[in-house]
């Protein structure tokens, strides 16, 4: 929800082509994927990385910022929706 708040919107479809996959638990290993875009938004790499544009409401790395900041907390998260 933190990334989708601070993605830059315009007609909404960026913002709306946000997902997070459910999580896929093989072994010792715990697969998740967050992204945006898709065929319908294929500039969403765009508005991402590229910090010369400048947006009249969210922000460039908006998911990536968002998980720096959070990453103590994920795995947490990630084990509570998987136990």
């Amino acid at each position: 929800e933190l990334a989708k708040e601070r993605c830059p919107v315009r007609s909404g479809r960026l913002r709306d082509s946000g997902r997070v996959s459910k999580p896929e638990i093989s072994d010792n290993e715990i697969k998740i994927v967050i992204s945006f875009g898709g065929e319908d938004v294929e500039y969403a790499v765009i508005i991402h990385e590229n910090l010369s544009l400048r947006h009249t409401n969210g922000r460039s790395k908006f998911l990536e910022s968002v998980i720096l900041e959070e990453t103590p907390y994920i795995l947490a998260n990630i084990l509570g929706r998987t136990l």
